[in-house]
């Protein structure tokens, strides 16, 4: 195939289709809690999975496409791998490593949920704000959408899930008396990730606030921040 027709056809490829994936979200996933059982047995959701499996991300032109589709694939492929294994309470029950070394085939290449995360939205991507996106099924995690993300609103999805993570009383914690802001343990596992393009954490983290008694006490030079411990029973 020569590179001419290689460019037409990519331009011609339509947009992939995360309708079904909303479809499945709708029905099972009801203020961030997740029926796995459900989906599991979920035709819509097994048809999803499948356009996975077929699908080409070469194709995939813009950089919100791109993550749409990978944002999208990797908490569908999390909710796969728990439902493959019955009985669990938390992913982290699942061995061989979940993140490291179980595997997920698109485009007839295996991928882990580890170089979704790290070598393309992280990386490749840049994209840090979807560290409030991907959902690693635990209950200190970020909650899941009840739609998928898509590319023509996929900035606007992003910015309300870090607001809506961050002004979660259950996620983060903001103590006036102790002068104390208590932080989820993700803005200790990722801090590279907000000082590279924010500066610090306090100041990624500062335009999110909804309370300005809040904002003051995240910027004042004494706060202390300490980190909560994270939950990883299941979500459901």
């Amino acid at each position: 195939m020569n590179s001419l027709l290689l460019l037409i056809l990519l331009v011609a490829a339509p947009p992939f289709d995360h309708a079904p994936f909303t479809a499945v979200l709708k029905k099972h996933v009801k203020h961030g809690r997740v029926d796995y059982d459900a989906i599991g047995a979920d035709d819509t959701f097994k048809t999803y999975l499948k356009s996975l499996q077929d699908a080409n991300p070469n194709a995939l032109q813009t950089r919100a496409e791109k993550l749409a589709f990978w944002i999208n694939a990797y908490n569908a492929i999390t909710i796969f791998f728990i439902n493959q294994h019955s009985n669990i309470k938390s992913i982290k029950d699942i061995k061989p490593n979940v993140w490291k070394e179980q595997q997920f085939s698109i485009g007839g290449k295996p991928y882990t949920l580890d170089h979704i995360e790290h070598n393309i939205i992280l990386g490749e991507l840049g994209e840090v704000r979807a560290h409030f996106g991907l959902v690693c099924a635990a209950k200190s995690c970020p909650i899941l959408r009840s739609d998928a993300y898509v590319a023509s609103r996929l900035s606007q999805q992003l910015d309300e899930q870090v607001a809506l993570f961050l002004n979660n009383p259950q996620r983060n914690r903001f103590d006036a008396e102790k002068k104390t802001v208590f932080l989820s343990k993700i803005f200790d596992w990722y801090k590279s990730d907000f000082i590279r393009v924010a500066g610090s954490v306090q100041t990624f983290i500062e335009p999110y606030l909804a309370n300005a008694a809040d904002k003051t006490l995240l910027m004042q030079p004494d706060v202390t921040i300490e980190y909560l411990d994270y939950d990883w029973r299941l979500n459901n």
